[in-house]
């Protein structure tokens, strides 16, 4: 990988597992003579720690405060902390007037959305959402197998996450404030967005299992019917997509581990050939393109906030059915005296997460 220098800081807000996944690869990409300054008011001592025993040599700086930006400075901002900080994060750098890349979701809300928007248009600073698999040539792979065979009338997608599984060497964990199709629809939309370009994404019904952890959602794109499962706290990780067309032959992208493979009527394939050569991973990909941006390059168009937009306008559109179908569940688990219950661990779940959307959803 070819290295890239010219602008003189990235700044990077966030304390966890992502942050330092995104600084590794952009400490890749960028020469020493830029800075990565590194913003975790809840977590600079750890940081510190990491980046003394993960890099000998390179240019950063760690800190526990919000990151402050000069007049004319070459810079850009970088966020990967917790959601409900995306939106006063993200405002600093854009009321400074430097580029700012936002890790998915990018708000919380559509409203605290449409305020980012408009900042970003009142300063005009460039504004980006991190959709990575916007980036991954497996998807566009399988939306191309899919267009060999027919047109789509029916795409089922899993997405379940393990209990604990361990990514990059370290322990993988959600954000319990966020259900779990808010935690994970930037994902879906991004990748059905590579297979159905012009979104419509009606919603037509909302079931959940185990108190929330374990999602269903039915949806109609046009004339195509489209149907999620997501899921939290599972035995397996599962990625897996399935594309029926109309002649009722299917495709399936299974990226449970990456590249993934396709599976059509001519076979089974690996789902991306290039992987792990010079080809740059996704998120690399996307890093890449930000940065590129940043220098004065012209700005990748899968980087735009419309499709956060989409995402957050979509999620309220789930909420309605996600609330009264939770609310029907737990009511549903009380069995013969008043302390007995038929899902401990699911009730549990439901519990907690009411509790965090009372403490930290903002308007």
């Amino acid at each position: 990988m070819a290295k890239r220098s010219a602008l003189a800081r990235i700044a990077v807000i966030g304390g966890g597992r992502w942050a330092r996944t995104i600084i590794d690869v952009v400490a890749r990409i960028l020469t020493s003579d830029t800075v990565i300054s590194i913003h975790s008011p809840r977590n600079a001592d750890a940081m510190s720690a990491w980046v003394a025993g993960r890099f000998s040599c390179g240019n950063f700086t760690v800190s526990p405060f919000w990151p402050e930006f000069r007049a004319g400075e070459s810079s850009a901002l970088i966020v990967a902390n917790a959601v409900q900080d995306h939106e006063k994060a993200a405002k600093l750098g854009l009321l400074a007037g430097i580029p700012v890349l936002v890790e998915k979701p990018l708000t919380p809300t559509v409203a605290a959305t449409n305020r980012l928007l408009a900042l970003a248009s009142e300063s005009g600073s460039q504004l980006c959402v991190g959709h990575v698999f916007r980036f991954a040539r497996y998807v566009e792979n399988f939306a191309q197998n899919v267009r060999l065979i027919g047109k789509m009338q029916r795409l089922n997608v899993w997405w379940i996450d393990p209990v604990a599984e361990e990514v990059r060497g370290e322990v993988k964990n959600y954000d319990p404030s966020l259900p779990v199709f808010v935690d994970c629809l930037p994902h879906v939309v991004s990748i059905i967005a590579t297979l159905i370009p012009v979104l419509d994404l009606t919603v037509h019904s909302v079931e959940l299992t185990r108190g929330g952890a374990e999602t269903t959602i039915g949806m109609v794109a046009g004339d195509i019917s489209v149907n999620l499962v997501l899921a939290r706290d599972a035995e397996l990780r599962e990625r897996r997509l399935v594309a029926e067309v109309t002649s009722g032959a299917s495709v399936e992208l299974d990226f449970s581990v990456e590249p993934g493979v396709i599976r059509s009527p001519y076979g089974e394939t690996s789902a991306d050939y290039m992987w792990g050569g010079m080809a740059p991973s996704p998120l690399t990909a996307l890093l890449m393109a930000f940065l590129a941006g940043a220098n004065g390059g012209k700005w990748d168009t899968r980087l735009s906030p419309e499709l956060a937009l989409f995402v957050a306008r979509l999620a309220d559109r789930i909420w309605p059915g996600y609330k009264a179908a939770q609310a029907a569940w737990i009511a549903s688990q009380r069995q013969g005296g008043h302390c007995q219950v038929r899902d401990e661990v699911g009730l549990g779940y439901a519990i907690r997460e009411l509790h965090y959307l009372d403490q930290s959803l903002p308007c």
